[in-house]
């Protein structure tokens, strides 16, 4: 990577610089004559290139700005070259542009024409190698900053040393690290305190479940022997029902036994028996449809019967927004006595502030007298100092009258102005009062509307209930759908799961296949393995040949490829593979030669493209798979393999690579299913999960169908309770705003309070500057009188009362200040937290009584509603049978009535009445006990759980007074228990699993801390191995590059220690005999580095760098600097007039080793010497044409010119 090109705008002396050619990738050298601008085409490239420009300050940046520009912004774009993909950029070319606003004061990045922030900018060039944060002295050379390398003593060279390893990093990542393991020693400790507290509260539960499950022994023994009482109980009255009932079967027999005998007597030769017959037969039938509906009535008796349970929950509904509506009662009484005590503080606190304001006017009257008169005895004083002449007297209290009536002017137009005012106030309240009475009037309206929300809420529930019940049917199937799915999913998981493991770029491409359907890129085609297939027996050949190839992307076009990349890297995906179509279709097949023989066979020609693939993907295939074969045994697959250079496969899938190399890997494939058998699984599962989502569809679509009443009726329910939620909302907001007024009447209120208090002050002033007149009058009527040593002590008089009568207004007003203070506060409080509070309240206790309605009316609607509806029919239905079966009995009557009865018929009839008495008597048992059984029954349904080894016992020996001893036994026993808490058992589990997930977390800390002790030690390690690297190559390349620019010269670095001379120093890398010496550098044992150089090399005699001049300090910053750019080569350097101090002697050898350097490495270098000019790959020259620098290439000789003649000028 080097810099290719520079565009400059606006900068310095630049105005606008776009170069011709091209920078070379070597050594390029930057002539002109002083005042061209050669160091500012460095320093734009420096301002592109690095964040030192946002270092300086506004001033200076705002310098750079050319002074011709037109506009308040200037720029530099830098094109790198990046043919070897150094920087992770698609493209060659990287072009890098930074502009400046001086208006905005604001620098703004572009990458490749696109905006990019500053963060993400520098993180791409320090992955190439090049850190733009700060001007390095190592990259970066400026004017002078070559002698200052030497001048930085021992303690800088050893910074140096660690700037040039990038200790500083290190550093950093300890230092995140030290963060992250106090931040989990602080969760650890919050962890202890919380599992201790946990485990306090586990152990109190578990008390508290001890006795819960005691209670609930005793209760459920208690239930048992109550249902085994009422088992016994109701066993006892079937019984006794089942004898009545045989009873009463016994003597309805003989009953109809007579009266068939008397119907045979009756009827007997009779024409109407015919009649007789058809009528009781219709009486038959109309007793049974009776029958049949006494047996609905008792079936709805007992639905009732099982709606008890829902009755209680009701009513304990019922109870609990009772007390809530009774605790909000009680929080209105409570806040309405605490505005009423409220009202009398702030009438205690108006009294007291009234009584302070009469004394403060008071203070003010008699101060205002006192004033006057002082200001009477002054003006008599000055006016006998000032002025001696009568005339000049007189002329000044006239023009002091006339001051005062211009006064009394003012005070009357303000004292008008303030009645204004007042009357504005007033109105303004009488407007408010308006507003809040229609504001109230809004209110009754909102409530009967709510109440007709509310009914038509109850309407549109009752209508969802009765269509809700038809779409139970679909319910099941859509069940067993979902089941079905659910288990495909699972099965389609464990599928995608083991192809991810078997190749983990699976899971990138689920990813990125969602996104680019996101994004709906067009071009996106699929995976190659959706368009190939073959068969089963070659598939783990397949795959042990293509692998990962499988997977690749096929695209359209290269844009597409491109637009499939940038997404990856959104993502943070893997490495991914992406063949455009259009790049396969304009490629080439490569010919290859197989062997004549059955025993070998291409492995493409097994496989085919599906139907509607692409056929351009054909030559992909053969591409991919034309250098693999198939062959029969290995014995032959090595052959093949060595001599046609194919790589075989072999039935076992033991493969030989091109040319003989083998690797065995049949055992691994085996042990492992392939990708194509693995996506093959995927694809089918997917396409039934796809099938079973359609029929869901279906059926829920023939759902929806049915569901249409439904809809509809949620629709009027949603619609009602929307508009009770709006009516709700416009309530409340009508009481904030009602709130609010009431707040502005009370301010409008002070308001007038304080107009009435202006204008009273205002009147207090006026009434002031008529008795001012009146004074004025009398002392120019008295201006012949001496100022008389009597009217000197009044003024003294008036003096001290005057500041005595200050001192007290000054307390008064303080006071009336604190109780204003309190007042406010009072005021505030009755409305922020009373006032406010008790309207949320009566707001509140609206909403739940709405709720209770609805709820309560809801309850009951939905449980008794049909029910009394199929009463009502069924009661309808027996008044008609029961009329019609009187009718036939009375025809019955009447056609018997006609038939002559003989005599016998009177025996039979007495037997019939009597056994009638009986039938009914036993009737009448049979409902009794019946109904004692219902209450039994209603008894036994209300016991939901019981213990059914003492309810077996109780049955087995069964004694009604032991039972009833052994029920109020349990029942004493339960008095013992005043509280218990029902919850314990799942408070226990909930406390129980958080106590688990917090010991996993507190475990999860200490590995944490532990491993980041570990990567600490690891860290400190590296660190130490870095420097001891560094210095060692650093100390070596030091003396090389020393000894190479001058000749018998000599050059040494030394470690020096802090509690050590010079004969503690390390040079050599034997010294370092353990690595405990080595992490001393990184503890800072180490005081600085020393260098000591001999220019001549006589006796091997070394010395330091104070007894040098300044030419030689100068080749010894140099030999370090370019000691250091042999460490580690940056991408390009940038040197401006670095070789100043050099002496011509050293200069030569220096320029050498710039060359070397250039082979690897840019170099961009101003200077005035001559010596680099011939070995230099690039010249420029900079030149100034009308007041702007400009460019361009030179050759040798016009380089000499330019350095003789500024040598000449020097």
């Amino acid at each position: 990577m080097y810099i290719k090109k520079v565009q400059v705008q606006n900068f310095v002396s630049y105005r606008e610089l776009d170069m011709p050619n091209d920078l070379h990738p070597g050594c390029n050298l930057v002539l002109g004559y002083n005042g061209s601008g050669k160091s500012n085409f460095l320093q734009a490239i420096i301002f592109a290139l690095s964040d030192s420009h946002s270092k300086k300050s506004k001033q200076e940046r705002t310098m750079m700005l050319n002074n011709r520009s037109a506009t308040k912004e200037y720029s530099v774009e830098v094109t790198l070259d990046n043919h070897k993909q150094k920087l992770p950029v698609a493209g060659n070319d990287v072009i890098v542009k930074k502009v400046y606003n001086c208006d905005t004061d604001r620098e703004t990045y572009f990458l490749n024409g696109q905006h990019i922030q500053e963060r993400e900018i520098f993180n791409i060039f320090e992955s190439g190698g090049f850190s733009l944060s700060g001007t390095s002295q190592f990259q970066i050379v400026q004017q002078g900053q070559v002698e200052q390398l030497v001048l930085q003593g021992e303690e800088g060279f050893l910074k140096m040393l660690k700037e040039v390893t990038g200790t500083e990093s290190f550093d950093s990542r300890v230092d995140k690290m030290n963060q992250v393991l106090s931040e989990c020693n602080t969760k650890k400790t919050q962890l202890e305190k919380i599992l201790d507290a946990i485990k306090s509260r586990l152990d109190e539960l578990g008390r508290e479940i001890e006795e819960y499950r005691e209670i609930q022994k005793i209760e459920k023994e208690k239930k048992a022997l109550e249902l085994a009482l009422h088992t016994t109980k109701t066993q006892a009255n079937n019984g006794e029902i089942e004898n009545l009932r045989r009873q009463k079967l016994s003597l309805m027999e003989q009953r109809k036994s007579i009266i068939d005998q008397r119907d045979d007597i009756l009827i007997e030769n009779s024409n109407q028996k015919d009649q007789i017959d058809s009528c009781k037969n219709m009486i038959q039938l109309l007793e049974a449809k009776i029958h049949n509906l006494n047996q609905m009535r008792n079936e709805i008796l007992n639905s009732q019967v099982n709606s008890e349970q829902s009755a209680n929950q009701r009513l304990v509904q019922k109870n609990l927004n009772d007390y809530f509506s009774v605790s909000y009662d009680q929080q209105i009484q409570q806040l309405n006595q605490g505005v009423e005590l409220l009202h009398k503080e702030i009438d205690k606190l108006q009294e007291q502030n009234t009584a302070i304001e009469i004394d403060i006017q008071k203070i003010k009257l008699k101060q205002g007298e006192l004033i006057r008169e002082k200001d009477l005895l002054l003006l008599k004083k000055e006016t006998l100092e000032k002025f001696k002449n009568p005339q000049q007297r007189k002329k000044f209290f006239q023009e002091e009258q006339n001051r005062i009536q211009v006064q009394q002017a003012n005070v009357k137009k303000d004292i008008d102005d303030a009645h204004k005012n007042l009357d504005l106030a007033n109105k303004r309240v009488q407007e408010l009062n308006q507003k809040i009475q229609a504001r109230q009037q809004d209110n009754e309206t909102l409530k009967n509307r709510m109440k007709d929300a509310e009914r038509d809420i109850l309407e549109a529930r009752e209508e969802k209930r009765r269509v809700a019940a038809q779409l139970k049917s679909f319910m099941f199937q859509q069940n067993e759908l979902d089941l079905e799915i659910k288990a495909l999913k699972t099965k389609y998981g464990a599928e995608v799961e083991q192809l991810e493991r078997l190749d983990p770029i699976y899971s990138t491409l689920k990813r990125l296949k969602l996104l680019i359907n996101e994004k709906n890129v067009a071009g996106f085609k699929g995976l190659l393995i959706d368009f190939i297939e073959c068969d089963n027996r070659f598939a783990a050949c397949v795959d042990l040949a293509a692998k990962s190839k499988l997977l690749s992307i096929i695209v359209d076009d290269l844009e597409t490829a491109k637009e499939i990349l940038a997404l990856n890297n959104q993502i943070k995906g893997g490495v991914i593979n992406i063949y455009p179509l259009s790049i396969i279709d304009n490629s080439q097949e490569k010919q290859r030669n197989y062997p004549q023989s059955n025993e070998v066979m291409p492995l493409f020609q097994q496989i085919k493209l599906k139907e509607g693939a692409d056929p351009r993907l054909a030559k992909l295939i053969y591409n991919i798979f034309s250098k693999v074969a198939l062959t029969r045994t290995y014995q032959l697959a090595m052959e093949v393999a060595k001599d046609y250079n194919l790589t075989c496969v072999t039935p076992d899938l033991q493969i030989v690579y091109a040319g003989a190399f083998i690797t065995r890997v049949g055992q691994y494939n085996k042990s492992q299913q392939d990708r194509v058998s693995i996506y093959r699984k995927v694809i089918n599962i997917q396409s039934q999960v796809e099938q079973k989502v359609a029929q869901q569809i279906s059926l829920e679509k023939e759902k929806d169908k049915l569901s249409g009443d439904d809809l509809d009726s949620m629709r009027k329910i949603q619609k009602a309770e929307i508009t009770m939620n709006n009516l709700k909302s416009q309530s409340q907001q009508n009481n904030t705003i009602l709130f609010d007024l009431q707040i502005q009447i009370e301010q409008k209120t002070q308001g007038v309070k304080d107009h009435q208090r202006v204008i009273d002050n205002l009147n207090y002033q006026d009434n002031q500057a008529l008795e001012n007149l009146k004074d004025l009058e009398k002392q120019s009527q008295s201006q012949g009188e001496a100022f008389s040593e009597q009217d000197q002590h009044r003024l003294l008089f008036l003096n001290k009362t005057l500041d005595e009568l200050n001192r007290q207004l000054y307390q008064k007003e303080n006071e009336r200040t604190q109780f204003t203070n309190q007042l406010n506060q009072a005021s505030k409080m009755l409305n922020d937290n009373y006032l406010k509070r008790k309207n949320d309240l009566q707001h509140n206790i609206l909403e739940q009584e709405i709720e209770t309605n609805i709820l309560g009316k809801k309850n009951e609607d939905s449980d008794k509603h049909q029910n009394e509806v199929e009463s009502k029919r069924i009661e309808k239905e027996l008044q008609i049978y029961g009329q019609q079966l009187q009718k036939k009995n009375d025809e019955l009557k009447n056609l018997m009535s006609t038939i002559e009865v003989q005599e016998e018929n009177d025996g039979l009839m007495q037997q019939l009445r009597a056994k009638t008495i009986e039938i009914e008597e036993i009737s009448m048992k049979i409902d009794e006990v019946q109904g004692r059984n219902f209450q039994l029954e209603t008894l036994i349904k209300k016991i939901e759980s019981y213990d059914k080894q003492t309810f077996d016992n109780a049955m087995k020996d069964f004694e009604h007074q032991s039972i009833v001893r052994e029920i109020n036994s349990r029942g004493q026993e339960l008095e013992k228990f005043p509280r218990m808490n029902r919850h314990c058992v799942e408070w226990y589990d909930k406390y129980t699993s958080k106590h688990e997930d917090l010991q996993k977390k507190f475990k999860d800390q200490i590995e944490t801390e532990q491993g980041l002790l570990r990567l600490l030690v690891d860290l400190d390690l590296q660190k130490q191995q870095a420097l001891e690297k560094n210095f060692m190559k650093l100390n070596q390349n030091f003396q090389d590059i020393f000894g190479r620019i001058v000749p018998n010269g000599m050059a040494e670095m030394r470690l020096i220690k802090k509690d050590q001379q010079d004969e503690s120093q390390i040079s050599h890398p034997s010294q370092f005999q353990e690595g405990s010496q080595v992490m001393q550098i990184g503890q800072q044992v180490y005081k600085g580095i020393k260098v000591r150089v001999s220019f001549t090399g006589q006796n091997n005699q070394l010395e330091g760098l104070g007894h040098l001049s300044g030419g030689q300090k100068a080749v010894v910053a140099a030999s370090l600097l370019f000691a250091i750019f042999k460490i580690e080569p940056a991408p390009f350097y940038i040197m401006d007039e670095f070789d100043n101090a050099l002496d011509a002697e050293f200069r030569g050898a220096i320029a050498g080793l710039i060359y070397e350097l250039s082979a690897q490495s840019q170099f961009l270098i101003t200077t005035f010497k001559p010596e680099l000019i011939d070995g230099a790959d690039r010249l420029y020259e900079v030149m100034t044409k009308n007041n702007k620098s400009e460019i361009a290439q030179i050759d040798s000789k016009k380089a000499y010119e330019i350095i003789n003649d500024t040598a000449n000028s020097k």
